[in-house]
């Protein structure tokens, strides 16, 4: 709006007394609003005096109102020429150009004003503006602190500075400029807006709420504080109230492209991903300069899945900002998305160079670190995130999770605590909780955290499947499947929430060998495969070559797995097999270190998605794929019912069939899954070694064979090692029936979950239904040491082992450590692991086929000294003379194996 007589307080005084008249006359009726009448005047002037000053110059300000911007500035000339030490001339001059958009001269127009007129803090203040409108913000603060100078009650002014100040970055002379414009007019509603934007910048979202409501009480139609409160609620995760103010926002400003975008932020961050799109794209129509629009544009469509198309609007936005750290930060996380790890390496870097302490930028480098394999450095970017904000609860998590991986248990507790601290609402970190929990055997905790967080998010499946681990390690099989079948319903391709109700189905007694292969049919009908064997048949015919066998498993680390497949690794024939390991995990130890230098190739996937993880396979072009895990933790079974190589071959880790279409083989051993009972348990088919399905690589620090302890006890300890989830009320039944027939025996649990005091009560109560003496009962968690646990057969006689589920490892060892194992054969896999290993070391004598003969057999045992001391002398040597630990000669029969289904597929092809 155009000023009138700036500094004047009364009509010219015409040269003549006639023109000053008509003048006077004139600029009556322009106050009066008669611009017509008033025109007339002044043109009768001009008709006598062409340059007559006063006429042009109120001339002007009659067509610069109507927008005749040129006809006003030729008039305002005439009228300088005039009288050039006149200063309103000069500033209205100065108003024209502005509104010409000629900035520069405009300055130069008010800098002539105010030489003439000092004293007007109006005059200093639109200055100030027309210096920020080029960028000038220093000039500006000086023009602003001039008006505040000769007006300290000048708001508009103090507002002003304030502005000018925040962009300069001097955060305490912006706030302190604004709260003077407030001291001096306290609803004046550019310096609300103005301090609440600057509280928002510094995260006190409470202030700069409480400034913009404050703003909207005074003007409800203003937009700049609708949007600003808006990005408020949306930064508290009020997002429906952010909506409804962005929504109003638009109304009333349709082109605002800044409330177009912070709306498609709202909407994204509720998911409605098409909406969100549909606002971005108003935004950049709107402004296609507007580089934040199109960041956020970005934003929604990597989410969305369409990182190309992300891609090229971070690349338009790095054309208008190409220093702006937020943009390189979403390039980096559309470039990881893409599988561009170096490049999205460089624009993390990037993004952190131009702003160092971006917390969210070191938490998602931590991811790629994390996702390439560097955990330390992971580990220290996330030290940096915490560093630049302290107050970040996602930065104590991601923290927590970091350490959790590196083993450094009491600092992962300290920062998971920290974030819930900041943030008690936190599903995320609830989980987070509940699996370190569980991975340190807290399993009443564990239970406890994966509770809240789904009380925080009724419909996670993730805390619903944390829930289902605890309580199944707690012995809880039932509503262990209950819990994790509803995970299921809410994410039917939830891989690993099926396959943890199939491994819980596994150690319940209840369940007959029909329906297990039913529920794993299921599982595979959820996963057919991509390829037929056929799709490989090229590979059937050429030279001859080395057979590339690829294992794949979470557990190449400390790990039982490992026990059984490091010596296979080792000793495989390298002139006939090329062994490439594929590891879906992170987490490295001494074991993953020996094994990577073991294996032909190593690849890392356990970041990797599943499209991702065929791809590099079929790159691989493998002609043997084993699967190593089965339906265990981090599985990789979607991938392999794709079909990634001619032959698929399930072995180990798991005690039952696939359910896959895709995987062709299972190998095993006809004591474990006798023909032909066990080959209609299987879709696979069943591939029996001709002496043992593993071998077992005793630990080295394993310490030697003592006596039987009962002989200088008096009285027979038993022991029941086993993962605490195979031990069901029926055989604890069992084990209270053999120490009722020994009134002096003991027994001695030991297991992970039961270092939980809570897990240990709840055993004591099924022990007691029971009928057992607890006195009887001792009760020891996980010992950590190899040796020491090892250390602790001294101190037993006898191996009771679990049903339906047998021992594995908790077997080997205690043969290893000349502690014979009872064990009740069943009629699956899992219930005939015991019958295979006693078989193949001679033990026959220990197997028993019925419950009253298992009770049977352990009291019998336990009553005959000689034997007791029999078999503590002759275990360890008979496991050396098997093909339990004869390496060589377990892998060689193994390899033979692969050749016979190597040679079966090339003979169909």
């Amino acid at each position: 709006m155009f000023g009138w007589l700036k500094g004047k307080t009364s009509p010219p005084v015409a040269d003549t007394a006639r023109l000053g008249e008509l003048v006077q006359a004139g600029f009556a009726a322009q106050t009066a609003g008669d611009m017509a009448g008033a025109r007339r005047c002044y043109e009768q002037v001009l008709a006598a005096a062409p340059k007559h000053g006063d006429a042009n110059y109120l001339l002007g300000l009659i067509d610069a109102a109507d927008g005749a911007l040129d006809q006003a500035l030729r008039r305002y000339d005439i009228a300088i020429q005039s009288d050039g030490d006149n200063a309103a001339y000069h500033y209205s001059r100065a108003e024209v150009l502005r509104a010409m958009n000629r900035l520069p001269d405009a300055i130069r127009a008010f800098e002539q004003a105010l030489l003439r007129a000092d004293a007007e803090a109006d005059w200093w203040n639109e200055l100030g503006r027309t210096r920020d409108a080029i960028g000038d913000s220093t000039g500006a603060v000086a023009a602003y602190r001039e008006a505040t100078m000769r007006q300290p009650q000048h708001a508009p002014a103090w507002s002003n500075l304030g502005n000018a100040l925040a962009v300069l970055g001097d955060v305490a002379g912006a706030a302190a400029a604004y709260e003077a414009g407030l001291a001096c007019a306290p609803d004046f509603v550019p310096a609300l807006v103005g301090l609440g934007t600057l509280r928002q910048s510094q995260g006190d979202l409470d202030a700069a709420a409480g400034l913009h409501e404050r703003a909207l009480a005074r003007d409800p139609g203003n937009v700049e504080a609708m949007v600003n409160l808006a990005a408020v609620y949306i930064r508290r995760k009020q997002l429906p109230q952010a909506e409804a103010l962005l929504t109003e926002a638009t109304r009333r400003a349709p082109q605002s492209a800044e409330a177009w975008v912070n709306l498609g932020t709202a909407q994204r961050a509720q998911r409605r991903h098409k909406e969100a799109l549909a606002s971005h794209h108003e935004a950049v129509r709107l402004n296609p300069e507007h580089a934040h629009a199109r960041v956020q544009l970005a934003i929604t469509l990597d989410e969305m899945g369409e990182h190309p198309s992300a891609e090229m609007q971070l690349h338009e936005a790095l054309g208008l900002a190409p220093e702006d750290p937020e943009i390189h930060f979403a390039m980096a996380n559309v470039l990881k998305a893409l599988g561009q790890h170096g490049e999205s390496e460089a624009e993390f870097r990037r993004a952190l160079d131009l702003r160092p302490a971006y917390a969210a930028a070191w938490i998602n480098y931590a991811e790629l670190l994390h996702l390439t394999g560097r955990i330390d450095a992971a580990a220290g970017a996330l030290e940096q995130a915490v560093a630049a904000d302290p107050e970040s609860p996602e930065a104590h998590m991601n923290l927590g999770i970091a350490k959790m991986n590196l083993g450094w248990d009491e600092q992962a507790e300290t920062a998971l605590r920290r974030s819930l601290e900041l943030d008690p609402d936190s599903s995320g970190t609830w989980l987070a909780l509940a699996a370190f929990y569980f991975f340190k055997g807290r399993l009443v905790e564990s239970e406890a955290a994966s509770r809240k967080a789904l009380e925080l998010q009724p419909d996670s499946a993730a805390a619903l499947m944390n829930l289902g681990n605890a309580l199944q390690q707690q012995g809880q099989l039932v509503e262990s499947v209950a819990v994790t079948r509803r995970a299921v319903e809410l994410k039917p391709d939830y891989a690993q929430a099926w396959s943890n109700v199939l491994l819980t189905l596994n150690y319940m007694d209840g369940v007959d060998a029909s329906t297990l292969l039913s529920e794993h049919r299921a599982f595979g009908r959820q996963y057919p495969p991509r390829r037929a064997p056929a799709a490989f048949a090229a590979r059937a015919s050429g030279e001859k070559r080395r057979l590339r066998i690829g294992y794949v498993s979470p557990d190449f680390r400390f790990h039982v797995v490992s026990f059984f497949f490091e010596p296979v690794l080792t000793a495989h024939d390298r002139d006939r097999f090329e062994v490439v390991c594929y590891y879906n995990d992170n987490r490295v130890d001494d074991v993953t270190r020996r094994l990577r230098e073991s294996a032909d190739l190593w690849r890392d996937i356990g970041s990797l998605t599943d499209d991702e993880v065929e791809a590099k396979m079929l790159a691989d072009e493998l002609d043997i794929v084993v699967d190593l895990a089965g339906h265990t933790s981090k599985n990789r079974l979607p991938v392999l019912a794709r079909r990634v190589a001619p032959v698929q071959v399930t072995w180990l880790g798991y005690p039952n069939t696939t359910g896959l279409e895709a995987m062709d083989w299972r190998l095993t051993d006809a004591r474990a899954d006798p023909a032909p009972l066990a080959d209609d348990q299987h879709v696979e088919r069943l591939y029996r070694l001709p002496e043992v399905f593993l071998s077992y690589a005793p630990p080295a620090e394993a310490p030697p064979v003592t006596e039987p302890p009962s002989a200088g006890r008096g009285f027979v300890t038993f022991s029941a090692y086993n993962n605490f989830a195979k031990v069901g009320d029926e055989v604890l039944a069992l084990w209270a029936r053999v120490l009722e027939a020994l009134p002096q025996a003991r027994l001695a649990m030991k297991t992970m979950a039961l270092r939980d005091v809570a897990v240990q009560e709840a055993a004591k109560e099924r022990l007691r239904r029971v009928g057992c003496d607890l006195s009887r009962v001792t009760f020891t968690g996980m010992i950590p040491s190899v040796r020491d646990h090892l250390a602790t057969y001294a101190g037993v006689d006898i191996a009771l082992d679990a049903y339906p589920y047998h021992g594995t490892t908790t077997t080997c060892e205690s043969l290893w450590m000349g502690v014979p194992v009872v064990t009740l054969a069943g009629n699956r896999h899992a219930s005939r692991v015991g019958v295979t290993l006693l078989e193949n070391v001679g033990a026959g004598e220990l197997i028993a086929t019925t419950p009253d003969e298992y009770v049977e057999k352990a009291v019998a045992l336990a009553r005959d000294p000689a034997r007791l001391a029999f078999w503590r002398r002759e275990l360890r040597s008979r496991m050396q003379s098997s093909a339990l630990t004869d390496h060589a000669r377990f892998t060689a029969q193994l390899e033979s194996g692969y050749l016979d289904m190597w040679a079966q597929w090339r003979n169909r092809c």
